[in-house]
Parts: C-alpha cells; structure tokens; sequence
C-alpha cells in the first residue's frame, strides 16, 4: 500500500479531474494538492508497517533469547544431544573421505 501514497505524489498529471478546478481563495495548486495527499497516504501507511516490523523484531529477540537459555541449560545439564550428533556426523563424513582416497 505505501507504493499508491508515492504514486500519487510523484505523478506529474492529476489523477481525478474533478479536482482540477482550484478552490477559489485558497491559493492551491491542485497537482502540489495531490502530492501533498500522496505525502499523507505514505505516511500513514508507513507507521503501521513500522509498527509491525518492530513488533517481529521484539519477538524474534525473545525467540532467540529463549533458544539460548534452553542451549545453556540443555550445556549445563552435560547434554547437549544435538551436538554430540552434530561432531559424530562430521567425523563419519572424515571416516567416508579417507576411505575415499
């Protein structure tokens, strides 16, 4: 949605020409108008879109945070299973490549 806001406000004809008739007194030119609204519609989509991205942001960092602590705690018990598979897996890897030669 932020790419109509930036359309708006970067078209260089109007895009309704209903509008195209200036209101008397007001002393506006309708195309700065319209990108004046477009300026207004990006901005508008944008906090939303911040808002979001800095929620994920939050909780991927309570994801991690809590992957870590679990990673510590599975250390500190002396099992750390997935590691255990993870070297036995690299060393049945080096057993297959000097077999190779």
């Amino acid at each position: 949605m932020p790419f109509f806001g930036v359309m708006v406000m970067m078209s260089i004809t109007l895009l309704v020409g209903f509008y195209s008739m200036p209101i008397p007194g007001w002393q506006v030119s309708p195309l700065s108008d319209q990108a004046t609204g477009g300026g207004i519609a990006w901005s508008f989509t944008e906090l939303p879109t911040l808002l979001a991205v800095m929620a994920l942001i939050v909780k991927w960092h309570k994801s991690q945070a809590r992957t870590i602590r679990a990673t510590e705690r599975r250390q500190a018990r002396g099992g750390d299973t997935e590691l255990v598979d993870y070297n036995s897996y690299l060393q049945s890897l080096d057993r297959a490549k000097r077999v190779q030669r």
